[in-house]
C-alpha cells in the first residue's frame, strides 16, 4: 500500500477496533460477490462474475494510462514501486485500444492568450504555433 493510502486508513469510518466492520475484510469480499451474482444474473452477463477488486484496478490503471500516455503519472497513481509493474497497462491498454498509429485527435487553434489558456485548462496540449496562430490538440477518448 502506498504511504498515502496508509495515512487515510485512519480516516475511515469505523465500527469497533476493524477498518472494514466488525466481521472485516472478508465480509466485505463476500458481499462483493453476492453483488457481482445478482448484477450478472439481471444483465444476463456472466462475465461479470470474473470482476475482482484486482479488475477495477487494472481497468482504472489501463484508462488512466490511454488518457495520459504517462507511465510515470500511472506509476505515482497507482502506487507502484517498480516500474515494471506500471508497464502491464501498455499492452492491457493496446489490447482494448488498438495500434497506436490509429490514435485520433480534438485539434483547436488559439488566437489570443486568452484562448490558449482556456484550451490549456480543458486539457488540450500545445503542438506548433504557424504564422502567430497557436494549434493545440487532445485525445479523443
Amino acid at each position: 500500500m502506498s504511504r498515502e493510502l496508509l495515512g487515510r486508513i485512519p480516516l475511515l469510518p469505523r465500527v469497533g477496533e476493524k477498518v472494514f466492520g466488525e466481521h472485516g475484510y472478508n465480509a466485505m469480499r463476500t458481499n462483493l460477490a453476492k453483488q457481482r451474482k445478482v448484477l450478472a444474473q439481471k444483465l444476463g452477463n456472466p462475465e461479470l462474475l470474473r470482476l475482482t477488486f484486482v479488475s477495477v484496478r487494472h481497468f482504472y490503471g489501463t484508462k488512466l494510462y490511454h488518457q495520459t500516455k504517462d507511465l510515470m503519472f500511472v506509476q505515482k497513481s497507482m502506487g507502484h514501486k517498480r516500474f515494471t509493474s506500471t508497464l502491464q497497462y501498455i499492452d492491457y491498454e493496446k489490447a482494448i485500444y488498438g495500434d497506436y498509429g490509429e490514435e485520433q485527435w480534438i485539434c483547436k487553434v488559439a488566437d489570443s492568450p486568452e484562448e490558449a489558456k482556456s484550451l490549456i485548462e480543458i486539457g488540450f496540449e500545445f503542438v506548433d504555433e504557424i504564422n502567430g496562430k497557436h494549434l493545440y490538440r487532445k485525445r479523443k477518448v
